[in-house]
């Protein structure tokens, strides 16, 4: 079961055409100014704060698998309507669509994965899905670019033809993974999500981290071709970033499995606020790159084991609400990241950028490191019995007699 909804992930996004033309099919295919396409694109990300909200609600009440198939029909619906809209507001009203139904898909497909794999693989099977994800980047990045030769119409339609064939083989292939629970059991795990302050923290942390790494895509190359660098150059950057990924997420996850999750997430974190930090000593494309290679190290290592820290932290009966406030973190990052990053540029110049990096990398880790400590919060944390969907841990003796308690990440 893992493995067809592995195979999804990777279809759907090697079929993910239209993210990098987007812009380009706006202002070059539609003659629209720059301004409205960052507004078309700004659009997307606020259906993608919705609609990762409305997935993992719709994840714990209807399920993993509905949940995955309208989410993926819904996105490839809005795809064409974005492709072949005439007028503003059908343009905007699809790009919400767009974002709302591509983000509603993740939380299902994190909560569906801590279903079925036990938590003793669930970092090797978020890096799995990651190297997909990135591979399957890399992969509609080439092809992109050979269709929009033939019409950017063309680019969209594609990728809603790949995310309709996700959503089939989601329906042909994936049975309903949602664990049953009691009412009394839902009620609990409701008190629990209200008092787990650690896991509040662990989605500050996350938030901080995430705005660092948007810098990737938003100050970076403005501060690289404003350094008198060529634009070319941060293609490059960004290339060596998938190749890097794709070569190294593997061994990578090979050698995390013989350290803590916190020791991981708090190195990952300080890599890649510092990584981006250093931007402020990098000279010319070497330096660049050499900086890339610290920060993507860090990502590598971020990426996997935060879903996974988050795919444990939740009870069975909670998965998709978990993981859609992690993948929302990230989701608002997509915002608040260019915000403060375009700011703090204008403002203070590049070095007030990387030096925010930094403090921000360690904040982060700081926050890492309390939020997968092994000490027990006083409510919230430790499980007096089993809850249906959650995996049972070996038993610890009492003073009353035996309780499950889970495992901290």
């Amino acid at each position: 079961m893992f493995w067809w909804i592995w195979v999804s992930i990777l279809v759907n996004w090697a079929g993910a055409f239209t993210r990098p033309v987007l812009a380009l099919s706006l202002t070059a295919g539609h003659g629209y100014p720059v301004s409205y396409a960052g507004f078309v694109i700004a659009l997307i990300g606020l259906g993608g704060l919705l609609g990762t909200v409305a997935g993992g609600v719709l994840a714990d009440r209807l399920g993993r698998r509905p949940t995955l198939v309208l989410a993926h029909l819904i996105t490839a619906v809005a795809m064409v309507a974005l492709g072949t809209a005439g007028g503003h507001w059908q343009i905007e009203v699809a790009a919400f669509a767009v974002g709302a139904g591509s983000t509603a898909a993740r939380p299902a497909m994190n909560a569906a994965l801590a279903d079925v794999v036990p938590q003793a693989h669930r970092q090797r099977a978020f890096s799995l899905n990651y190297w997909a994800v990135n591979v399957g980047v890399a992969a509609s990045s080439a092809l992109a670019g050979v269709m929009v030769t033939y019409g950017y119409t063309l680019v969209f339609v594609a990728d809603a033809a790949a995310t309709a064939l996700c959503a089939l083989i989601v329906l042909l292939k994936v049975p309903e993974t949602r664990p049953a629970a009691a009412p009394r059991a839902h009620r609990e795990a409701r008190t629990r999500l209200r008092l787990d302050r650690r896991f509040v923290v662990f989605l500050l942390a996350t938030l901080a981290i995430a705005s660092v790494y948007e810098q990737s895509a938003t100050t970076l190359p403005i501060v690289m071709v404003g350094a008198g660098l060529g634009a070319w150059t941060f293609g490059l950057v960004q290339s060596l970033n998938g190749l890097l990924i794709a070569l190294l997420q593997i061994p990578l996850t090979r050698w995390g499995r013989r350290h803590s999750r916190r020791a991981i997430l708090v190195g990952s974190a300080l890599l890649i606020g510092w990584g981006f930090g250093l931007n402020a000593f990098a000279g010319g494309l070497p330096g660049y790159a050499v900086v890339a290679l610290v920060w993507t190290v860090g990502e590598i290592l971020q990426m996997p084991t935060g879903s996974a820290v988050a795919a444990d932290r939740a009870p069975g009966s909670l998965r998709g609400r978990y993981a859609a406030l992690y993948t929302g973190a990230w989701a608002a990052a997509a915002l608040l990241g260019p915000l403060g990053g375009g700011w703090l540029l204008d403002s203070g110049g590049p070095a007030s950028v990387w030096l925010a990096c930094a403090v921000l990398g360690a904040l982060a880790a700081a926050g890492f490191a309390f939020a997968t400590g092994t000490k027990t919060p006083a409510r919230g944390w430790r499980l007096s019995r089993a809850e249906p969907g959650d995996t049972p841990q070996p038993a610890t003796k009492t003073g009353g007699g035996t309780a499950l308690e889970r495992t901290a990440p």
